[in-house]
Formats: structure tokens, C-alpha cells, sequence
């Protein structure tokens, strides 16, 4: 392949148009509010946990949430225990 002077942004002008991501902190209130905007549904996910149970209990565990996400973001790390390997059967 020969080399260009082109730069590889040129191809790709939607790029350009990206809005810069800003992450701040949360709140409490905030994780409260946004869990009621859910639907409570019984669906599960890996650990069995339903929107509709998050909803009977957000008032108990909504300071701890803001906590971890608020130190995940200022740390830049996401907490491994929260992390699910899934298998890969064609391995």
C-alpha cells in the first residue's frame, strides 16, 4: 500500500461532529429518580436481580450506588467484582 498524506480523519467527517462526553459525579437523589423512570419488570439479570426489586429497595442502597459509581469515575477504574466473564464456547 502506498503511503498518503491524507489524514485518516478526513475519511471518516461524522467524527467531527461528536460531542465530547462529560461525566460528573451523582447523587442519591439522582440514582433515585432515574430508577423510578424504570419499568418494573421481572426479567433477570446474571445475579437474578429485576428492575422490579432495585425498585422496592432504591432508598436503602441509592447512597451506596452514588459511592461507587462517584469513586469509579474519579478513579477511572470499574470494580472488578462487578464484572461478569462471560464463556466463550468456541474457545
Amino acid at each position: 500500500m502506498p503511503p498518503t498524506t491524507v489524514n485518516f480523519e478526513d475519511y471518516m467527517p461524522h467524527l467531527r461532529n461528536i460531542v465530547p462526553l462529560n461525566l460528573q459525579n451523582t447523587t442519591p437523589i439522582h440514582i433515585i429518580s432515574t430508577v423510578k423512570t424504570m419499568a418494573a419488570k421481572n426479567s433477570a439479570d446474571f445475579d437474578g436481580v429485576t428492575s422490579k426489586m432495585i425498585k422496592l429497595v432504591i432508598h436503602e442502597i441509592a447512597s451506596p450506588l452514588s459511592h461507587i459509581f462517584n469513586l469509579s469515575l474519579s478513579l477511572g477504574t470499574f470494580p472488578s467484582k462487578l464484572k461478569k466473564k462471560q464463556s466463550n464456547p468456541h474457545l
